[in-house]
């Protein structure tokens, strides 16, 4: 659908649940979860929902499709057994490799480099909750931080940064650090929990959310700003590709619907309306 809720359309029908799409860099493939064969598998079509195609076949759970910025490769976190693993696989269904194997722990929360050569992601390998890096082909392994509770960690999009969320003084704040790991800085001090940060695509604000509510704040903790206010749930923010917009779930009129807000706070607009869940949602590229 168009930013302001118009041209709504459908792509897929069956009777089970398809969720959690994921479009590919160039528009033109769709990665969603879907149950119509069992349990959560991941399946691709192109973006008019034509060849939709399974491309995982196995008795865990396969959720949370991530599609390469540069390559036709998809990320996802297979569950087998209350553990989560990390796979790479070809938009073929060809490749299957899983990252960064573990004996005792999961890896989860996986996001790309711009550059498509590595994948930062959250793993309790060492009993806590931390933040590793590893190339592409499940090489190079690295540890990036070590002070405990680190969670979604979101790369900018100049590849220099990583954005994450961090419990380690006492309640969640905004950090980032180099992509080396080095340099890492606290956004955010307060009493309340600042959860989800999202670069915005010019990389000069982050958006996160905080008290239940989206806000955005100047890269380096600064000019700090509440974009949506009541007493709903907000969350699930995404940046437009031009960042004019932020998208979200909120559940302001009593169930879950996907909403959009101007980047200043301005213009919050309602764009879904029915009574069952609507969220899990992707922005397409822009358009030339």
């Amino acid at each position: 659908m168009n930013p302001d809720g118009s041209d709504l359309n459908g792509i897929t029908q069956n009777e089970q649940d398809d969720w959690e799409p994921a479009i590919s860099g160039d528009g033109s493939q769709i990665a969603f979860v879907s149950t119509r064969d069992g349990n959560n598998e991941i399946y691709v079509m192109n973006a008019d929902g034509t060849d939709q195609r399974r491309l995982t076949n196995n008795a865990g759970s396969d959720e949370y499709p991530n599609w390469s910025p540069t390559a036709p490769k998809i990320s996802f976190s297979r569950t087998v057994n209350n553990k989560t693993s990390l796979y790479v696989v070809n938009a073929d269904g060809s490749g299957l490799i899983e990252l960064a194997p573990v004996q005792k722990g999961s890896n989860w929360r996986q996001n790309w480099s711009p550059d498509g050569k590595q994948i930062v992601f959250v793993s309790d390998r060492s009993g806590q909750r931390s933040l590793y890096s590893v190339n592409e082909d499940g090489s190079s392994l690295r540890r990036l931080t070590s002070l405990g509770d680190d969670e979604a960690p979101w790369w900018s999009h100049d590849g220099q940064h990583i954005a994450f969320m961090s419990r380690r003084a006492g309640n969640y704040d905004i950090y980032v650090m180099d992509a080396s790991g080095s340099n890492q800085t606290r956004l955010t001090n307060t009493q309340e929990d600042e959860f989800d940060p999202v670069w915005s695509p010019d990389d000069q604000q982050i958006g996160f959310v905080a008290n239940r509510e989206v806000l955005s704040m100047h890269f380096d903790g600064s000019a700090r700003q509440v974009l949506t206010s009541g007493a709903n749930y907000d969350s699930w923010l995404r940046w437009s590709p031009d960042g004019r917009y932020l998208a979200f779930v909120s559940d302001n009129n009593g169930d879950r619907e996907l909403y959009v807000v101007n980047s200043d706070g301005s213009g919050m607009t309602r764009l879904t309306n029915n009574p069952t869940f609507d969220g899990n949602f992707t922005w397409a590229p822009s358009r030339p």
